[in-house]
């Protein structure tokens, strides 16, 4: 039998007041929601005596990435609006993704990006891009 499950029912929050400690509201229905993409630079520290002439690398500084998140436009709807008062701020909102089966990923970041789309025969969507400042923390139920 398969571990594989969809993601229906998952949730995209933002904090109140910016912190771990707010209270949490879904920012808007969301159609994608993608996990934190973190990376690592890669630091060449290669010298003159290195081992077999081979390059050597050590880790560098961690980024916590940027997510690009698709949800429905609601006209009159507090989503776009919320969104679009996080992208004028010079704070960093705090966001969080539940997992349907509870897990979650909680990160600071700002609105790097908000767009939207209004189809002719299809829901109207918007996407926001958030880059993630610090480290985003999941947490496993």
């Amino acid at each position: 039998m398969t571990d594989a499950a969809i993601g229906f029912g998952s949730k995209f929050e933002r904090s109140s007041d910016g912190t771990s400690a707010g209270i949490f509201a879904t920012v808007a229905q969301m159609r994608d929601i993608p996990f934190p993409e973190v990376s690592r630079d890669i630091i060449d520290g290669t010298h003159m005596e290195s081992p077999d002439g081979y390059r050597e690398f050590v880790p560098g500084l961690a980024d916590g990435g940027e997510l690009s998140l698709e949800m429905l436009f609601k006209s009159g709807g507090t989503g776009y609006t919320t969104l679009l008062a996080d992208f004028h701020s010079a704070a960093p909102g705090y966001y969080k993704i539940t997992l349907v089966g509870g897990d979650t990923f909680e990160f600071s970041g700002f609105v790097k990006g908000l767009s939207g789309t209004a189809p002719l025969a299809d829901a109207m969507t918007a996407t926001v891009t958030i880059k993630i400042t610090g480290k985003p923390i999941y947490t496993k139920i």
